[in-house]
């Protein structure tokens, strides 16, 4: 979205825009895709009546939530949560992130996967069954995993590198392949290495073993979906032959498969549910 066309407003008017929706509070995100995943989170754990807005960038949101953080603005930022579990940036119950890097890790798990590639491939449920997506996922994040780590240190000591892109296409085996060239994993990490030094890879490890996130949790969420898309496709083409599937396809479908699933039996329930309990609203 061109930042040219979002209206600014005063402080004044932004504390009580939410009026003009009759909400109760104003939820800002980056997006307009983030808008859709935001609203299941609050439609299912929340009773507050608000109203999502995309602010049209990440850069643009951060203004909204330096408001917020300095109590300047009754408003909710719902960020990506990215390395802000090892590095945190603000400190304050208006601001809620996502449990993993980005709202891609909620959306992206082995069920999801399989669902896609049911809807793709137009197969019954039996057989999106037998397809292994855990075994693809597993063996994915188990190859990037020290990637991960020096990803997350270069972040937080501003080293500047690029570990992990937007996009899996250049450490795959080939162009349309699903699966990870160890070579390719190799020759990253040997040029960033002498970067890392044992021991803040250490801290990064023992830090995130005392929450409730994994390593795979801050994997870059637009380097997972372009990974995730190459696997379904690739997946429904052995089924079904070709496939035309698109991002905004994909997405659609994933939002679907996470609204379906998320109940107090999913793993990242309660992050979000105590996320919201937590949200303050002032008059």
């Amino acid at each position: 979205m061109d930042n040219a066309n979002i209206l600014e407003y005063s402080i004044d008017a932004e504390n009580i825009i939410s009026s003009f929706f009759d909400s109760d509070i104003m939820i800002y995100v980056e997006g307009k895709d983030d808008i859709i995943f935001w609203e299941i989170i609050f439609d299912k754990l929340s009773k507050l009546k608000t109203k999502i807005q995309d602010v049209g960038g990440s850069k643009e949101l951060e203004k909204y939530a330096e408001k917020i953080s300095s109590g300047d603005l009754n408003a909710i930022a719902a960020c990506d949560g990215d390395f802000s579990l090892i590095n945190p940036i603000h400190d304050n119950d208006n601001i809620i992130i996502t449990f993993g890097h980005s709202i891609e890790n909620s959306l992206i798990c082995e069920n999801s996967l399989r669902k896609a590639i049911k809807s793709f491939s137009k197969i019954s449920t039996a057989q999106a069954s037998e397809i292994d997506s855990k075994s693809w996922l597993e063996s994915f994040y188990t190859e990037l995993e020290d990637l991960i780590l020096l990803d997350i240190n270069n972040e937080i000591k501003g080293l500047g590198d690029c570990v992990i892109s937007d996009n899996c296409t250049s450490i795959m085996k080939s162009k349309q392949s699903e699966i990870i060239c160890k070579s390719k994993i190799y020759k990253v990490i040997s040029k960033i290495s002498d970067k890392a030094l044992d021991d803040d890879i250490q801290r990064i490890v023992e830090k995130i073993s005392l929450s409730d996130r994994d390593v795979k949790d801050f994997l870059k969420g637009h380097f997972l979906f372009s990974a995730a898309l190459k696997f379904i496709k690739n997946s429904s083409e052995k089924i079904n032959g070709k496939v035309s599937l698109s991002n905004g396809a994909l997405y659609s479908i994933l939002v679907l498969a996470f609204e379906n699933s998320f109940n107090k039996r999913h793993h990242e329930y309660t992050h979000y549910k105590s996320a919201i309990d937590n949200i303050k609203i002032t008059h």
